[in-house]
């Protein structure tokens, strides 16, 4: 899970929170567990985005791992 954090992080802190997107829909598909800092950096690149369009998806994620 670390690993996967540092990339949705570094591409997010990087100007490409797109990308970061990418990287954390792919940590999600084998089923990984995510933590606090990982759905922070994923709330940093939807801001970057203006997306809006991600939040249902990403409660949807939130709640699955008990954070929210």
């Amino acid at each position: 899970m670390v690993a996967w954090t540092t990339m949705v992080m570094g591409f997010g802190q990087n100007g490409k929170p797109r990308e970061a997107l990418v990287w954390f829909d792919k940590m999600m598909e084998p089923g990984m567990e995510v933590d606090e800092v990982t759905l922070a950096c994923v709330i940093s690149a939807c801001g970057q985005l203006g997306a809006t369009k991600y939040t249902k998806w990403f409660q949807g994620v939130a709640d699955k791992a008990w954070l929210l």
